[in-house]
């Protein structure tokens, strides 16, 4: 495996960690959207009439708080992905190199012969 191919393979891996890391970004912003919306919806509902204020508030509520919880779901996975992606890069890294300092050790054997 040539330095060319080697440096080629180290980019590409580290466009894949981009990529994950810029999910996770994503992930952040949407879970910042989705809080800045729940509050949008409790100060409407506490604008509401008495009796439909409780309600509304409730319902506004929950959802938030289900939104809140998708989202973080969503950045978590997005986490656990990145992990994931940067655990098996650094894994075929390793073979590489490995595999790549074999090679160099049997080209010199060689070239000693």
């Amino acid at each position: 495996m040539s330095s060319n191919q080697f440096t080629e393979l180290v980019k590409q891996e580290k466009a894949k960690i981009k990529a994950v890391e810029e999910k996770i970004k994503n992930a952040k912003i949407e879970l910042k959207k989705v809080k800045t919306e729940a509050k949008k919806k409790i100060s409407v509902a506490k604008s509401e009439e008495k009796k439909k204020q409780k309600a509304s508030k409730k319902i506004a509520k929950l959802q938030a708080r289900k939104n809140r919880i998708e989202a973080k779901k969503k950045l978590q996975d997005t986490k656990k992905q990145l992990k994931q992606t940067k655990k098996q890069v650094k894994k075929e890294a390793k073979s590489k190199i490995s595999d790549a300092k074999k090679v160099l050790k049997q080209v010199k054997k060689e070239a000693k012969s």
